[in-house]
């Protein structure tokens, strides 16, 4: 089972896998946290989205192609351009230059709105693929938006909910047969610690 904190939905996650040396066919299931934000955007199954109202400011890396493919299928949704007009915030990858302090003029409007805030990937950082250098995520934005008083939604690790998700097909869990493998002692190793299984560290990540 593949558990990622991509704000991508499964789909393209699953295409990516031979390229990374992995045959689709290993896997069970593989699940992510866009793909966790989506549903619950489009079904509505969670009593925060049930309350979300219509219009969706998107954050998203303009600049790369397939980002903006995240909203397809969200029609029920008005995706405005303004902060101003908006009545939520889905949070999917960071605008192009962007720091963290770029951010706090927007966060700061959305707190004078009172804005819902949408994570579909609630990891701090990554590592740029070309540059080999650490770059943030939403998941550090979401939690500045959250300390600043903000109310933020998250699915992905270390959510105890995405961790029920990608094992449901198996009819008999036996968790002292699971072993959750990731680099992230936040996401990974705590995800593991409240889902009840053991969790193997590995330090060479981030």
């Amino acid at each position: 089972i593949l558990i990622s904190n991509s704000s991508k939905r499964k789909e393209s996650i699953i295409k990516k896998l031979p390229k990374l040396g992995f045959n689709p066919k290993y896997f069970m299931e593989v699940i992510t946290s866009g793909e966790m934000i989506w549903q619950s955007l489009n079904n509505k199954s969670y009593d925060f989205t049930k309350n979300l109202k219509k219009n969706c400011y998107h954050i998203y890396d303009q600049d790369k192609a397939d980002e903006k493919y995240f909203i397809y299928g969200l029609e029920k949704f008005n995706f405005v351009k303004k902060i101003e007009d908006a009545n939520f915030i889905l949070a999917c990858t960071p605008f192009s230059g962007f720091n963290t302090i770029d951010y706090i003029p927007l966060l700061t409007k959305a707190l004078e709105k009172k804005l819902p805030f949408v994570c579909a990937n609630p990891d701090y950082e990554s590592v740029e693929s070309n540059s080999n250098k650490p770059i943030i995520c939403m998941g550090t934005i979401a939690e500045l938006y959250k300390s600043l008083g903000g109310e933020i939604f998250v699915l992905g690790k270390p959510s105890l909910d995405i961790y029920i998700e990608s094992t449901k097909k198996i009819k008999k869990l036996d968790k002292s047969k699971v072993l959750v493998v990731g680099d992230s002692i936040y996401h990974d190793i705590k995800g593991a610690k409240l889902f009840g299984v053991d969790s193997l560290l590995i330090t060479s990540g981030i």
